[in-house]
């Protein structure tokens, strides 16, 4: 998944991302900038999921502004591009 902030910062540093596949435990990832010293964190978040899911149950975003989004029956294998709602 990648962002793009409009009321947060573009980047989306500090967005909360929850995904909610079938039968599985929530995942939680959070954008973040960097973790060490000279070191920069990738952008685009991971959900390893495993091959027996096919269609993810919910993507729920929490920006950093406060706002909220969420994605509701996303097919698994591809690279999300979500833009803060306004």
């Amino acid at each position: 998944m990648r962002w793009k902030g409009t009321a947060s910062n573009r980047d989306a540093i500090g967005a909360r991302v929850t995904v909610v596949a079938a039968d599985e435990k929530p995942l939680l990832r959070e954008l973040r900038a960097g973790g060490q010293f000279l070191g920069q964190n990738e952008s685009v978040l991971h959900f390893g999921l495993g091959s027996g899911v096919n269609i993810i149950e919910s993507v729920h975003v929490e920006w950093p502004s406060g706002a909220e989004q969420t994605l509701i029956n996303v097919e698994t294998n591809q690279l999300l591009d979500i833009t803060e709602a306004n």
